[in-house]
């Protein structure tokens, strides 16, 4: 793989309205040289987070991939409505599959003729969705949305194996819901200024078994880094969109420490660790929190 190679791949998606991103060859990792050298920064410190709200015209990709510089590159998830769905296997990519089929429509449509892309392991459907759509993880996918991206042909994964697609000349295949195309899709999150809080963290006796306990060991597991797709990448902090309002600001910071913090109000004076994050995000009461991120996490209660 050349610079040519790379130029032309990230200006098919500069065409498709894609955000994109320059990524150190044969990792996942932004490049941050080339962030630099074009002023992509926040504090002064080499960051993708701009890309979030403001995709690189084509000089800036010009001047990332140069024939004599070696890089992969990424799409940033949720600008423009587009999201991957990350398969982690084929055997889950064909459970989706037999039911786009089963379903027909538009679900069948999608399954047959949008952006596809064979990874290391699986398969990454693209598509463009209308409503918002909340990076989630579930058995066998990753929904990459808001706030994260993905490697991208004819970028190299840090096994060593080339990302390639099932047909470059594919279109992205757009949606009103996500939900329409995809069933195992999670509640979505509510788009208001102010989301309501999770419940108070008091857990009466009998309640949560162990709940100190369990609460412990889920932030030892997930943060909330982990769970709106941001790599943090040593870095103390991130600008990030807010995914519990309708966010053109990037008002949301999330942390090193665990923590998220949206300055429009929606996680209060204190912010949000990721217990909180999720209830936010998919309107689920305490208890219901730590029963759910228990069993997805295999921690017993």
């Amino acid at each position: 793989m050349n610079g040519d190679d790379i130029l032309l791949a990230a200006l098919q998606w500069h065409m498709r309205g894609a955000s994109v991103l320059p990524l150190k060859y044969g990792t996942k990792h932004p490049d941050t040289v080339a962030l630099r050298s074009t002023g992509h920064t926040v504090d002064g410190r080499p960051s993708w987070a701009p890309l979030q709200i403001q995709p690189p015209d084509i000089a800036v990709l010009a001047s990332w991939f140069r024939p004599d510089r070696r890089l992969n590159f990424g799409v940033v998830t949720g600008y423009g409505g587009i999201i991957c769905i990350d398969f982690d296997s084929f055997g889950m990519f064909g459970v989706w599959c037999d039911w786009a089929q089963a379903k027909g429509g538009l679900a069948a449509e999608v399954a047959a003729s949008t952006y596809r892309v064979l990874t290391r392991r699986g398969v990454h459907l693209w598509l463009r969705v209308a409503e918002p759509v909340a990076s989630a993880k579930g058995p066998g996918f990753d929904i990459k949305a808001g706030g994260g991206y993905a490697l991208v042909p004819p970028s190299i994964h840090p096994s060593g194996v080339r990302y390639t697609t099932f047909d470059d000349a594919a279109p992205i295949i757009e949606c009103q819901r996500l939900a329409d195309v995809f069933p195992f899709v999670p509640e979505a999150p509510r788009r208001t200024p102010a989301a309501a809080a999770p419940h108070p963290r008091a857990c009466q006796a009998g309640n949560v078994p162990s709940a100190a306990t369990v609460i412990e060991r889920i932030k030892a597991r997930l943060t909330c880094a982990d769970l709106l797709g941001v790599d943090l990448a040593g870095r103390e902090k991130v600008q990030v969109l807010c995914p519990l309002h309708d966010d053109h600001n990037m008002s949301a910071v999330v942390n090193a420490r665990g923590r998220f913090f949206c300055s429009a109000g929606c996680t209060g004076d204190h912010g949000f660790d990721v217990i909180d994050l999720y209830g936010a995000l998919y309107r689920l009461e305490f208890r219901d929190v730590l029963g759910k991120l228990a069993r997805e996490l295999n921690i017993d209660e």
